[in-house]
Parts: C-alpha cells; structure tokens; sequence
C-alpha cells in the first residue's frame, strides 16, 4: 500500500531484526526499554540471572540499535542521491 499510495515520495524500507542493545553509541550496552530483549539484558546485567534457557550452538538473531539507526540514515541519503528524487 505504501508504494502504491506513496506518490512522488521517495521511499526506502529498512526491516531489521529483532533490535537489541548498542555496540557503541550512545554509548555501548544502551537500551531504551525493558522489554522483550531489554529486559533479559537488565536482568543479566543487574545479576538477578545467571544463565539463559538455549542451546550453545543457536544464534541470537538481533542487530544493535545504532547499527539500525546508521542504516535508516544511510537509506535516506540513498534515496535523496536518487535522480528520480
């Protein structure tokens, strides 16, 4: 419906992974909630947990916060390099 309704608007899509805590900015293990992922990195964090329910060989499929901010911003300066725009 976006593309279709979008008009002369450039658009861009940025579909991430689950969206963790940052690598480095703000500053590195900052979240700006507690819940779902925020909040077993609270709980680790604080030493309420000590361990984690998984397997050692699954991998956690999430993307640090500034890696997807970084993106959105580098999508955005894509679309306005665009002749079309």
């Amino acid at each position: 419906m976006l593309i279709k309704h979008k008009g002369d608007l450039p658009v861009a899509f940025v579909r991430p992974s689950i969206i963790g805590s940052s690598w480095r900015d703000p500053f590195p293990g900052w979240s700006d909630s507690v819940a779902a992922a925020g909040a077993f990195y609270l709980a680790i964090g604080l030493g309420v947990s000590t361990m984690g329910i998984g397997k050692l060989t699954n991998v956690g499929d999430q993307i640090p916060a500034d890696f997807v901010a970084n993106n959105c911003i580098l999508a955005g300066a894509f679309q306005a390099r665009n002749p079309e725009v």
